[in-house]
């Protein structure tokens, strides 16, 4: 993002491979990226929207089914996503999620939780059309629950391919991008 926001201080020096900076900016609030996968055709979890606790409440009556994921729409990677086996611990949840981060212009997601095995899929983009990939199935996190990876092995899986494609190619993206995905019927956690 703020490398973004500079690439004009970097043009006269060399090449910024990164997409506008409203895609960016995009990208970086989940709840509008993940309304903008959905709104394409890609695949994510049963997601529901919530702008408060009664909200949050509301939704997770709704999704009927534990555990659910609550995620503060503005972080990368695990930061601001919260696993919730029940009510109450939603309730906590939300309130430290508040507490460290405060409310935000952009609602929070509410979303079931994925069970099967993980996936990663990178890509190479030029403005859009993909240059190269990479594919690989999580084995080993670190830390253990929800971590990094720390090992994992290559597959090939066309339709995590053309999910990667369909939401690069909307976005008109320059430059590297990663997804993770969860396998239950195919996901894109976004």
């Amino acid at each position: 993002r703020y490398l973004s926001e500079a690439r004009e201080a970097f043009a006269p020096y060399t090449q910024v491979t990164l997409p506008t900076h409203e895609v960016i900016q995009l990208t970086i609030d989940k709840t509008k990226m993940t309304r903008h996968a959905a709104s394409i055709g890609v695949p994510v979890p049963k997601t529901l929207y919530a702008s408060s606790f009664e909200e949050v409440e509301k939704a997770t009556r709704a999704l009927e089914r534990w555990p659910l994921v609550l995620k503060y729409p503005v972080g990368y990677g695990a930061i601001g996503v919260r696993f919730c086996d029940s009510l109450p611990e939603m309730k906590r949840q939300y309130d430290d999620l508040m507490k460290r981060f405060g409310p935000h212009e952009s609602p929070l997601i509410v979303q079931t939780f994925i069970q099967g095995p993980h996936y990663g899929t990178y890509f190479l983009c030029d403005h859009g059309k993909v240059l190269a990939y990479s594919q690989f199935k999580l084995l080993k996190s670190y830390p253990v629950d929800r971590g990094n990876t720390a090992k994992g092995v290559s597959i090939f899986e066309p339709e995590m391919k053309e999910i990667g494609e369909t939401l690069l190619g909307s976005l008109t993206w320059h430059g590297v991008a990663g997804f993770g995905f969860s396998v239950e019927v195919l996901f894109c956690q976004v």
